[in-house]
């Protein structure tokens, strides 16, 4: 994220080579291993191993290939292995050289074996049937006491360092795609516009969670954030402009405030059971007592 700003922000090609995206891979990665076996068997020599291949032999040359070298795969296939012009369809460059196509069946078949071949004699026995169940592991399921304790926790305070983090993250985010959207906005002022819905979005959803009014369905929580995200950024609007000259940019704006409702949604949604999976031996916060039991006290 922060490689994809500053080269939104310079045009630098060369800084989407340094900062390669690896985490996309490395998650397919270990969603592969997941579907059959327990990700936690992996040690961090396997981890790094993986991270390693994935940032030097896949990343790393499609960046190069991509954003400093600027070639366009498709025109290179028909041009270098088919031999005909890049406007030519598909089915005219298979006619022109078929038996490439016929190379490319056996090859994929062949690789295909082998990837069977290797999995079979040398990858440890399954854990399981194939499963996309993220709790599937033992033990991996969040009770949902714990999940509670932890969205009580998370109450207590609104400005808490996961929302410096969730801020952050969608700063980021929002700066990147604002420079695609053509807003060229000052990335400060989008920054802090952004900081105010957010840190207002964070107020309000914690003030009717303490209310009783919880996060409930996703389809829900992502309406009542749409909503609250809505009114927060008409009422900074209007203090900072009085509604001038943001009729051009509502368009915009609104497909800016629809992805932030959906980042604010997701974040809000899984950072409190995030929490309680890998805090298992925090204590957990008791519910309010009642009047009864301090009547007793």
């Amino acid at each position: 994220l922060v490689g994809v700003v500053a080269f939104e922000l310079t045009g630098v090609r060369e800084l989407l080579f340094i900062f390669p995206n690896t985490f996309e891979y490395f998650f397919i990665f270990y969603e592969a291993v997941r579907l059959f076996w327990d990700p936690r068997r992996m040690n961090q020599r396997v981890l790094l191993a993986a991270t390693a291949f994935i940032w030097i032999f896949i990343k790393l040359p499609q960046e190069w290939w991509i954003h400093i070298a600027q070639l366009d795969t498709t025109d290179f296939i028909k041009e270098t292995i088919f031999g005909v012009d890049p406007s030519t369809g598909w089915a005219d460059a298979f006619a022109a050289r078929p038996w490439i196509l016929v190379i490319a069946v056996i090859a994929t078949a062949i690789a295909a074996y082998a990837l069977w071949w290797l999995a079979r004699n040398y990858l440890p026995p399954r854990d399981r049937p194939l499963t996309i169940d993220a709790d599937a592991e033992p033990g991996r399921a969040v009770p949902p006491e714990r999940l509670a304790a932890e969205r009580r926790r998370m109450m207590e305070h609104i400005l808490r360092p996961d929302l410096w983090e969730k801020y952050a993250i969608i700063a980021l985010v929002t700066i990147i795609f604002g420079q695609m959207l053509g807003l060229r906005s000052d990335p400060i002022e989008l920054a802090f516009i952004l900081g105010i819905v957010v840190i207002a979005n964070a107020a309000l959803s914690t003030a009717f969670e303490r209310r009783g009014f919880g996060p409930g369905p996703a389809v829900r929580q992502f309406v009542v954030t749409g909503l609250l995200n809505v009114a927060i950024l008409a009422v900074v609007l209007f203090v900072l402009t009085g509604f001038e000259d943001v009729g051009p940019l509502l368009r915009r704006l609104g497909f800016l405030l629809l992805l932030v409702t959906l980042l604010i949604t997701l974040y809000d949604r899984y950072r409190p059971e995030y929490v309680a999976r890998f805090t298992q031996a925090r204590p957990e916060i008791p519910p309010d007592p009642s009047p009864a039991s301090d009547a007793r006290g």
